[in-house]
């Protein structure tokens, strides 16, 4: 992250970054929407999500399955995430029992939004003035992301710009996002690594958190 703020003393080091990591592990399978309405966009159908690893303070980071349903508590048991002394990194460690086995085959989608203990799903909302507790520059028709960040190209058709602004008010159509590795390429700062003796997957999520300084409500 450029920055980790940790405003409001969250155990795990970080405040204010919600993460969602969605991993395509399965070919023919997964879903393209969300599970619960909160980031308010959609995946490429070609790279459906199976996984859904969420990331956040106060001890919400959560494994949650496409087969999982809205009310789902997802998994938590093992699953855990800190900020590292670095202050710019965050760390979320699971189970590799709960995801498998890492394969160079799976795509990844990481979001970063700002969390928000009363928005939808913890997604501080983007409307489309800024005020006190939501970002500006979106709708105010729950159809624009509730996103902030994604790991994209730098440019492009499949940019961070091109992705995130693919939304529309009008059509009333949802924003669609495409895999990081899309292209096989290694252009994205996960890393899986087993953790010797816990046998655990660990994914160090790095990029661009927003520019700009957010102060939020506790994310309980």
């Amino acid at each position: 992250m450029a920055r980790i703020a940790n405003t409001w003393n969250a155990p795990e080091g970080f405040s204010h970054q919600l993460i969602n990591v969605y991993v395509d592990t399965t070919p023919n399978a997964g879903r393209v929407d969300t599970l619960r309405d909160g980031p308010f966009v959609l995946f490429d159908s070609r790279h459906a999500w199976d996984v859904n690893i969420k990331i956040m303070g106060w001890g919400g980071t959560r494994v949650y399955f496409a087969s999982d349903d809205s009310s789902s508590s997802g998994v938590y048991d093992g699953v855990f995430a800190e900020a590292l002394p670095d202050h710019t990194t965050i760390r979320a460690v699971l189970p590799k029992k709960v995801v498998g086995e890492p394969s160079d085959s799976w795509k990844y989608y990481v979001l970063v939004a700002s969390q928000d203990g009363y928005g939808p799903d913890n997604h501080r909302p983007v409307m489309s003035k800024a005020d006190a507790w939501v970002f500006g520059g979106g709708s105010d028709l729950d159809v624009n992301p509730n996103v902030i960040d994604i790991l994209a190209p730098e440019s492009g058709p499949r940019s961070q710009h091109s992705q995130l602004g693919s939304w529309s008010e009008p059509d009333r159509r949802l924003a669609v996002l495409y895999p990081a590795n899309a292209d096989g390429g290694a252009t994205f700062g996960i890393r899986a690594a087993t953790i010797l003796a816990a046998a655990l997957l660990s994914v160090a999520v790095l990029g661009y958190f927003a520019a700009r300084a957010v102060r939020g409500r506790p994310g309980s």
